[in-house]
């Protein structure tokens, strides 16, 4: 839940409650959030002129823990191979072209290398893939500096993606995942 949170979650403090908000074109995304917050709260969803859906959850403060936007993975995180891995399923994207370990989230991306290393999935360290001030083609520019992880070894990625498949709840990235998966056994 806290990768997920410092990934893709907004989060709003209020008074009594902790507002959860996330902007979205995946439909996947949709259904995993109401699914993960319904029990705890009312799910708004609505649709912006832009063609996004806005989804908005209020729920109690037990919910404190997704409060920070935490710059490091936790140290108890980065400790256990579980929770490690269930972080890294909530935080990255796998998409059915290849796996991509990219984030301006810097110290996010330099602990998620230390963590795969630690917990058998051996990768170099990140690379700056993308300077701040960057424009892409879709015209979206970088407000800060882009990082990578790559894996080139195919054991690698496989070992990456199994324990990806064992943790991630994203319906649409999971199937990502396991569509390239088969094409690296092939």
């Amino acid at each position: 839940m806290i990768g997920f949170r410092i990934g893709d979650l907004n989060i709003v403090p209020r008074k009594q409650v902790i507002t959860v908000r996330c902007s979205t074109t995946h439909k996947a995304q949709t259904k995993l959030i109401s699914s993960l917050f319904k029990k705890y709260g009312g799910v708004s969803v609505a649709v912006a002129k832009r063609g996004t859906e806005e989804i908005n959850i209020f729920v109690n403060r037990t919910f404190d823990f997704l409060l920070p936007k935490w710059k490091r993975i936790p140290s108890w995180i980065m400790l256990t191979g579980k929770p490690f891995w269930a972080f890294v399923a909530g935080y990255v994207d796998v998409k059915r072209k290849g796996l991509q370990v990219a984030s301006q989230d810097e110290g996010i991306i330099w602990d998620i290398h230390r963590g795969m290393n630690r917990h058998g999935v051996v990768n170099n360290p990140p690379t700056l893939a993308r300077k701040a001030g960057h424009t892409d083609m879709r015209g979206v520019r970088n407000n800060k500096n882009y990082w990578r992880i790559s894996l080139y070894r195919k054991k690698e990625i496989q070992k990456f993606i199994d324990r990806y498949l064992r943790y991630g709840m994203h319906s649409e990235k999971v199937e990502a995942a396991a569509i390239l998966q088969k094409r690296l056994l092939q």
